[in-house]
């Protein structure tokens, strides 16, 4: 895995932390995507429209 990481970073021509940090990045931002979405499906009515 160490190989393939550093065989990217040479191709792309940056040190292997930042391979990481962008495969890290893209991972949390489409978690926090799919628990938006859930969380929104999962919601409780707003109920201060009732008052």
């Amino acid at each position: 895995m160490i190989h393939s990481l550093d065989k990217e970073a040479k191709r792309l021509g940056v040190p292997r932390q930042s391979i990481i940090k962008v495969w890290v990045a893209e991972r949390l931002e489409k978690k926090k995507a799919q628990w938006f979405w859930c969380s929104d499906l999962i919601r409780a009515p707003d109920s201060s429209h009732n008052l």
